[in-house]
């Protein structure tokens, strides 16, 4: 059923036995010794993977193909890569959230996502690869990524469900999804501070929700939007 590691404080590595599956939640919380997780190849975890407060965790590479709830990746200090080897279906949200070393985010085999993207106040992170992607259901919310410059690791992907957030991005130079046509709801860059077009953006033709672009300091035009046929709420 559930796996639970938790705040085992002197364990340094985490060995799971050779399981093909867990039927509910694995949560690896507040382990602060610990620098690696070996896990056997899954076929899937049928609840949410939780791995946060991992203090000296330096690097996560999990082979798994379905994972049914929510992964959530928080607050790991040390942590420099993220690795989501053959994971095929997630019917819930990724949340990548306050690794402050981290600087690789790979989830390349990944198809579609069952709910939403939302990578949160990772201050190193500079590349990331979701290159398979082709329908996000809900969010795609990038946030307080300092050393992030382009967001190319989407190349594929055509349709985000619900709202594409692109906010206090102060490097970020290009968006590079050049087959998204469909936001759902609101499209918000906000504080993008050096990036100068929306080139990237030109397949775009329908919003369902707000257009906020506000305080880029160095945009100097929009008009890569000229394709934009439908905004559901207010252009402001």
């Amino acid at each position: 059923n559930s796996f639970y590691f938790d705040q085992n404080l002197l364990v340094s590595a985490l060995e799971i036995p050779n399981v093909i599956e867990f039927s509910s939640d694995v949560s690896i919380v507040g382990n602060d010794s610990m620098r690696f997780i070996f896990m056997p190849p899954l076929n899937s975890i049928g609840g949410d993977l939780d791995i946060g407060y991992n203090l000296s965790l330096s690097e996560l590479s999990i082979e798994v193909n379905t994972v049914a709830g929510d992964i959530t990746v928080e607050s790991n200090s040390m942590l420099d890569s993220i690795d989501f080897v053959d994971l095929y279906a997630l019917y819930g949200n990724i949340n990548v959230l306050s690794n402050p070393l981290l600087l690789t985010l790979n989830v390349s085999e990944l198809t579609n996502i069952g709910d939403s993207v939302s990578l949160i106040d990772n201050e190193a992170l500079s590349s990331i690869n979701f290159g398979a992607v082709i329908q996000i259901q809900g969010d795609l919310w990038l946030q307080l990524l300092p050393s992030l410059q382009n967001i190319t690791g989407f190349n594929n992907l055509e349709s985000i469900g619900s709202n594409f957030r692109l906010i206090e991005l102060p490097v970020f130079q290009d968006i590079s999804i050049p087959f998204l046509s469909t936001i759902g709801n609101d499209l918000v860059i906000d504080q993008a501070s050096s990036i100068t077009n929306l080139d990237s953006l030109t397949s775009i033709d329908t919003i369902g929700g707000h257009l906020e672009i506000k305080n880029n300091v160095a945009l100097q035009n929009i008009g890569a939007l000229m394709n934009l046929w439908v905004v559901g709420g207010d252009f402001r």
